[in-house]
């Protein structure tokens, strides 16, 4: 079995509890106007070319397939094709910082857009003990996520707004699937962490939180909720893309906090970038 990966990240603590590595997976179905990791939309890999570390040399012969040839890193791929144990030999070498609560977090993008392969390495990890975790916008065909739930040990999930026009303005797509998976967590025993990215004047009024928050209400295992800071990062990525960088801003220390009330008034524990608010 083999699949796109497009970066493994070691010794992450902001992706789960604990220590974890982090396994950055090939496609996303969301469109998501501040993203920071837009090499990760396309299914298949996209070229990338970062022009300030360019020499100009002309070994790659301008083309992307070429990427080898560059030893400063200016032209790539956005990821490259690797078997399960591939991707097992990195996991395994992490394993000794994973205790007490660490692990792996399968994330991307969206790491559901590739069911079979992230099947076959939430089965191995399973397997071999190795606690798992994904990061998920939701947005999953019911009948692939019922079949990844079993396989882990923390679910991630993220609502970045809750009323359907305006995550489709926002996202491209409608939260419609999204909100009928969230529906159907109602019953799991598995532990829920949910976030929302709050970016400034998109998504940090005080409705939307107020509508996310009744769509929390009845999960019985959410462990907290989380709201993250926008930050600007993977700008350079618009760039190597050809396209134009996004422009957002990161909500005020007094919306955090003015949001932080509506949750905690909801009987639900807030987060802000990982840490008690």
């Amino acid at each position: 079995m083999k699949g796109w990966v497009t970066d493994i990240v070691r010794g992450s603590f902001h992706d789960g509890p604990g220590i974890r590595t982090v396994v950055f997976l090939q496609g996303c179905p969301l469109r998501c106007a501040w993203c920071h990791n837009p090499e990760t939309w396309s299914a298949h890999p996209v070229p990338l070319f970062y022009p300030n570390q360019c020499l100009g040399c002309g070994a790659c012969g301008g083309l992307a397939e070429n990427a080898d040839r560059c030893r400063l890193g200016a032209r790539s791929l956005s990821s490259v094709e690797r078997t399960v144990e591939e991707v097992m030999r990195v996991i395994r070498k992490d394993r000794p910082f994973y205790a007490p609560e660490g692990g792996v977090t399968f994330t991307g993008g969206e790491p559901c857009s590739q069911p079979d392969f992230l099947l076959a390495l939430l089965e191995q990890c399973r397997a071999e003990a190795i606690p798992t975790a994904i990061e998920t916008s939701l947005h999953v065909p019911a009948d692939v996520l019922e079949k990844v739930l079993p396989l882990l040990d923390v679910l991630m999930a993220d609502l970045k707004l809750a009323d359907p026009e305006r995550h489709r303005r926002a996202t491209g797509v409608s939260n419609d699937l999204i909100l009928k998976n969230f529906a159907g967590l109602r019953t799991t025993q598995l532990p829920v962490i949910v976030r929302t990215p709050l970016v400034a004047e998109v998504n940090d009024d005080d409705a939307n939180i107020e509508q996310t928050v009744e769509v929390l209400k009845p999960l019985k295992t959410l462990v907290y909720y989380e709201l993250l800071r926008y930050q600007p990062l993977g700008r350079e990525k618009y760039v190597a893309l050809g396209r134009k960088a996004p422009a957002f801003q990161a909500p005020s220390d007094e919306r955090l906090r003015r949001l932080c009330q509506i949750i905690q008034d909801a009987g639900i524990p807030p987060l802000v970038d990982g840490v008690r608010a």
